[in-house]
């Protein structure tokens, strides 16, 4: 929700692996460590 706007729908699998909406990625960038894998040096 951007606004209280829906921008995008889909499973959480379908956001995370194909985000459409620039506001989506760019929330999804923003969270630290994700998509980092278990026992990854950062």
């Amino acid at each position: 929700m951007k606004q209280g706007r829906v921008v995008e729908a889909d499973t959480a699998d379908e956001i995370f692996a194909g985000a459409k909406e620039a506001y989506t990625r760019d929330l999804i960038d923003s969270v630290p460590g994700l998509g980092i894998e278990l026992g990854e040096t950062i």
